[in-house]
């Protein structure tokens, strides 16, 4: 009696993804594989280390039902992501737009180890 149990009750369990809906369901398979690039490439500003495809935050869950609804409309890539850029500013983005301020972010310490450099090789000689 209890084995038939557990096996009825497996087996609703197995059967249980069956029943699953798509949470975010799309017409044609190309608006899905868009959605899911573009929501795997936006910062979770909650998470930080995460995309908004895997964070389970709040904000994530709202920023996701956003660009689903402007990948509905047919929007682009560049008008979600100018939107997002504007209310979160870059950090948003996983590829920041290329500025002076990522210029000196990485140039800057080629120049900065050069000079202590030859500041150190200045200062041993001088001895």
């Amino acid at each position: 009696m209890l084995t038939q149990l557990f096996k009825t009750l497996n087996i609703l369990i197995m059967l249980t993804p069956i029943y699953a809906a798509e949470l975010y369901p799309f017409e044609n398979q190309a608006d899905r594989q868009h959605f899911y690039q573009l929501i795997s490439n936006i910062r979770c500003l909650v998470c930080q280390n995460e995309s908004i495809a895997d964070s389970n935050a709040k904000l994530a869950s709202d920023l996701r039902e956003h660009v689903y609804t402007d990948v509905l409309l047919g929007k682009s890539d560049t008008e979600i992501l100018t939107f997002l850029t504007s209310r979160y500013g870059n950090f948003v983005r996983y590829s920041p737009p290329f500025d002076w301020i990522t210029l000196l972010l990485w140039g800057a310490p080629i120049p900065i180890a050069m000079l202590s450099l030859w500041l150190l090789r200045r200062f041993i000689y001088n001895e």
